[in-house]
């Protein structure tokens, strides 16, 4: 089996590019205290984001807001 080294350059770049996103902000946070104000803030994350992704599901019909008329 012959091994193409531009295929493994992309694999090996593409790898970097996902892992620097993950893992930059981890060591940046790890390292600071984030203020009490911050950590409550940091608690409607998740709330946020589900609530984004199912009000998407609710309101969307067919690629459109969903009660919409067109006139």
């Amino acid at each position: 089996m012959e091994i193409r080294w531009s295929i493994l350059m992309i694999i090996i770049g593409a790898s970097i590019v996902t892992l620097i996103p993950r893992v930059l902000p981890l060591v940046v946070l790890s390292r600071i205290q984030i203020p009490e104000w911050g950590m409550r803030w940091l608690n409607y994350v998740p709330i946020a984001v589900m609530a984004a992704l199912v009000g998407q599901e609710l309101l969307m019909k067919n690629g459109e807001m969903f009660p919409y008329k067109a006139t």
